[in-house]
C-alpha cells in the first residue's frame, strides 16, 4: 500500500475541502447579487407573459395584439431572436 493518494482521490479531497468551506461560510446567501434575485425573477416572468400572450394573440391572428406583446418582450429581452421572428410573422 502506498502512502501516496491517487490523483483522483485528491481532487476529490480538494472539492469536498471546497464544498464544506462554502457551507460553512454561508454558501452563496451571503452575496449582494443573490439579494436581487426577486427582481431577476419578476422581470422574468412579465418576459415569460408576454412571450405567451403573443403566440396565443398570433394563433388567434390578433397581429396587432401579437406586435405589442412581442416588442414588450424585445425590450426586456432583446437576444432572444425567436420574439423578432414571431413580431415579423404578425
Amino acid at each position: 500500500m502506498t502512502p501516496y493518494l491517487s490523483i483522483q482521490r485528491k481532487n476529490d479531497l480538494i472539492l469536498f475541502i471546497i464544498f464544506l468551506v462554502g457551507v460553512l461560510s454561508g454558501g452563496c446567501a451571503s452575496l449582494p447579487e443573490s439579494k436581487g434575485g426577486n427582481d431577476f425573477q419578476k422581470q422574468y416572468r412579465a418576459y415569460q407573459g408576454y412571450v405567451r400572450a403573443g403566440y396565443g394573440a398570433l394563433n388567434k391572428k390578433r397581429y396587432i395584439e401579437a406586435i405589442d406583446h412581442y416588442s414588450k418582450a424585445i425590450e426586456i429581452s432583446p437576444f432572444v431572436a425567436s420574439n423578432y421572428y414571431y413580431r415579423g410573422l404578425a
